[in-house]
């Protein structure tokens, strides 16, 4: 009989190293499309407001007048736990058949990746209001949306695009960014495009490389008309999303949406953790993967997509 010092002194670190490296062999692309953040309490919470209006004329020696910062809306994000194992049984151990053990550690790690990427694309995939169940930004709409509701004076705002992925998405968005106004009515000029996020998809991505490649008018023979997009092009990254799952699917996103409170984010409240222990019970060694997170958005503005056709 295996002793447990052996058991969990070796096949647990060997364990946890297999793990690690086998969650290392891919990329964490959800670090390309939402804020990475860490939490330190058992929920997040995000909160709204309106800022101040616009200054307002006084004659000499006039009262200033005052205005009253306006108390929006509420997001809360509860962390949960996620969890997968296997069994190891003594006999495997004891006649250091390793590698059968090994396989476990690998596909653990394999599963533990997957299962995290899959939870953190859920803010995209959910970001429609027609998606099974869709993330919620403060007020109570879906990421993107063609109503999106000021604090001021209740007026409306569109985030919502149509077609697939093309020039004119790219110029609509473009446009959208510009004229975005905040819960006040004042402009809000921080936002440019900044990602065009998109799934894997042979007839997708060459349209988004002509577009982002092209000096002068793209999909004509016209060589001497400038790119419409101009010089803002060149701050524009594509990024293929490998866990977006609908092809038709373009998100765009400003820089500022990666950077500020309230934008897309993945959060972690208990990174990837390993325990093992013996059971004498199934005369084996358990080993669990497990982490905590969660995931969403609250402020719609710097996001920007399409549903394609």
């Amino acid at each position: 009989m295996a002793t447990t010092n052996t058991i969990q002194g070796f096949f647990g670190r060997v364990v946890r190293e297999t793990v690690n490296l086998s969650m290392r062999e891919q990329p964490d692309e959800h670090q390309n499309v939402l804020q990475v953040r860490t939490s330190t309490d058992f929920k997040e919470t995000d909160i709204s407001f309106a800022t101040l209006g616009l200054p307002q004329r006084k004659a000499e020696l006039a009262a200033i007048q005052f205005d009253d910062i306006i108390a929006g809306n509420i997001r809360e994000y509860f962390h949960e736990v996620s969890a997968i194992g296997f069994k190891a049984s003594f006999e495997v151990q004891e006649d250091d058949r390793f590698g059968m053990v090994s396989a476990g550690a690998s596909s653990l790690g394999d599963s533990l990746r997957e299962g995290y990427q899959i939870d953190f694309a859920n803010v995209w995939n959910n970001a429609f209001t027609g998606d099974g169940n869709p993330i919620l930004v403060f007020d109570g709409l879906s990421i993107i949306n063609a109503s999106h509701t000021r604090l001021d004076a209740g007026a409306t705002q569109s985030n919502l695009g149509t077609g697939d992925v093309s020039l004119n998405l790219f110029q609509t968005a473009r446009y959208h960014f510009r004229n975005l106004r905040n819960d006040r009515g004042l402009r809000d000029l921080g936002h440019k495009i900044n990602r065009i996020i998109i799934a894997p998809d042979a007839a997708t991505e060459p349209v988004v490389d002509q577009i982002l490649g092209a000096a002068m008018q793209p999909f004509t023979t016209d060589t001497s008309t400038p790119h419409e997009l101009g010089a803002v092009k060149s701050g524009m990254q594509k990024v293929i999303y490998s866990y977006m799952t609908d092809t038709d699917r373009t998100i765009i996103l400003s820089q500022r949406a990666l950077s500020k409170k309230g934008g897309p984010f993945a959060q972690w409240r208990r990174r990837v953790s390993m325990a093992n222990w013996d059971d004498d019970s199934i005369q084996g060694t358990c080993f669990v993967g497990s982490y905590r997170n969660s995931w969403g958005c609250s402020e719609w503005r710097g996001t920007f997509g399409s549903t394609g056709v």
